[in-house]
């Protein structure tokens, strides 16, 4: 009876013994399990983090080269536009501004203008200088002084040509001005016809061969006599 219960009694022993075996093995895994989590969640929050602070950096850098790229672009147009903008001489100026002040009462070509300037005693490069830069359109210019003469005495076609042409305007300016000056023809021979009858005595042969040599056609030439003599 003795020996049973000592059997039962180890028998027991070493089933309690092998329970909290058990337990500690699994409060072991549990803390290890628990650990790992804890390891894995720190290191997946330290990659985050760096991955941030690797994010930041490049838009930092980013930025910084773009604002470098734009302070360089605006450096270089600011050099460009002074390097494009030389500095002009006193004498230069005061040309240009005598040269606008001419054309705001009368018509120049642009030979005629830098004659004037330099008639003003300007240099012949600020002369140039004026007339280059004064913004004129010549063929206006041709237009204006072809107007200009039509105002105060008659001109045939090629005789008017002939004027601009004199004045310095080139032959493509000078037909510009006559074409677009809107005159008649046969009326400026009618003109001409009567202003040399004002002052001297013409038969009518005669007068028709000066019309014709003041560059008239012979068609226009006899409008103007025929006109005259009425």
């Amino acid at each position: 009876m003795k020996k049973l219960l000592a059997i039962v009694l180890i028998a027991l022993m070493t089933v309690s013994m092998a329970s909290c075996d058990e337990t500690e093995n699994s409060n072991n895994k549990e803390s290890s399990s628990l650990t790992t989590k804890e390891t894995t969640t720190t290191t997946q929050t330290t990659t985050e983090k760096q991955a941030e602070a690797t994010t930041e950096e490049q838009t930092t850098t980013e930025i910084a080269t773009t604002t470098e790229e734009q302070t360089t672009t605006t450096q270089e147009k600011t050099t460009t536009t002074k390097a494009a903008t030389p500095s002009v001489s006193i004498e230069y100026q005061n040309a240009l501004k005598k040269a606008n002040s001419y054309l705001s009462h009368s018509a120049f070509s642009k030979s005629g203008l830098k004659e004037q300037l330099e008639y003003e005693k300007y240099s012949s490069d600020a002369a140039a200088y004026a007339v280059d830069n004064c913004g004129a359109n010549w063929n206006e210019q041709a237009l204006k002084k072809a107007q200009s003469y039509l105002s105060h005495s008659a001109f045939s076609k090629k005789g008017l040509i002939e004027q601009l042409e004199y004045e310095g305007f080139s032959n493509a300016e000078a037909a510009y001005g006559v074409e677009k000056c809107g005159a008649d023809w046969n009326e400026q021979a009618v003109k001409k016809a009567q202003s040399y009858l004002s002052h001297s005595s013409f038969s009518k042969q005669d007068l028709l061969e000066q019309l014709l040599y003041e560059g008239f056609t012979n068609a226009e030439a006899q409008y103007g006599v025929n006109t005259a003599y009425k």
